[in-house]
């Protein structure tokens, strides 16, 4: 999406289904963004130079992901987290950072049962899909 930074009034995006394989932070610091979806596409990285600052959803199932890491430096503001489908083997370290999470979809990927159970009662305030 490279004129996506221009669109300074957009709050939500829908990319499902495109070859994008780089997200590029600078090309979503758009103020008003607040949902942003690219299911099934060919993501494997994220590149970050700030946080975003008002992304709170993000649907990103169905890529290439492998570890939280940069999703989590990108958007610490997050409510609503979708990496089902990926290629993620862990995410339980790395939820105590996502201070604002709610809901989160972990399905598809190769996380334990006893992480799994872990996530259940670490963190019963998410409501977790798996």
């Amino acid at each position: 999406p490279k004129q996506l930074s221009s669109l300074k009034n957009i709050e939500k995006t829908d990319f499902s289904y495109n070859k994008i394989v780089k997200l590029d932070l600078k090309k979503l610091s758009n103020p008003s963004l607040n949902k942003f979806e690219c299911p099934s596409c060919s993501i494997q990285q994220i590149l970050i130079r700030n946080p975003h600052p008002t992304l709170t959803e993000l649907f990103l199932s169905d890529n290439g992901i492998r570890a939280l890491d940069d999703i989590i430096k990108a958007f610490p503001l997050l409510v609503e987290l979708d990496i089902s489908k990926n290629s993620i083997s862990t995410v339980y370290n790395d939820l105590s950072k996502l201070k604002y999470l709610q809901f989160l979809f972990i399905g598809g990927n190769s996380i334990s049962e006893e992480e799994v159970e872990l996530i259940q009662k670490d963190y019963s305030q998410i409501m977790l899909d798996y």
